[in-house]
């Protein structure tokens, strides 16, 4: 959830220093990580892939939304059809 990654960021400082900073640059209300403020940039962006990772809903009953980070597999951008290389070999 945002509270358990917020924790996570503030419990060790030199060890989580840039996520500490990354939410404080999406979320910061007066020095402060707002957990909601976090949640709804989330929610914006999920399902975008940046590095390989995307934000999914996390399954399960909870009072709260709950999130989780997603590794994703490459796609190549690349795309050839059957007609295509017909057409090309004439």
């Amino acid at each position: 959830m945002v509270r358990d990654a917020v924790k996570q960021a503030a419990a060790f400082h030199d060890e989580h220093a840039e996520l500490r900073e990354v939410l404080h640059d999406i979320a910061d209300e007066r020095g402060e990580i707002n957990r909601r403020r976090l949640g709804r940039w989330i929610r914006r962006h999920a399902g975008r892939i940046v590095d390989g990772r995307r934000f999914v809903r996390a399954s399960g009953n909870r009072s709260a939304e709950a999130w989780q980070v997603e590794s994703v597999s490459p796609v190549s951008s690349f795309f050839s059809s059957p007609t295509q290389k017909l057409s090309a070999a004439r």
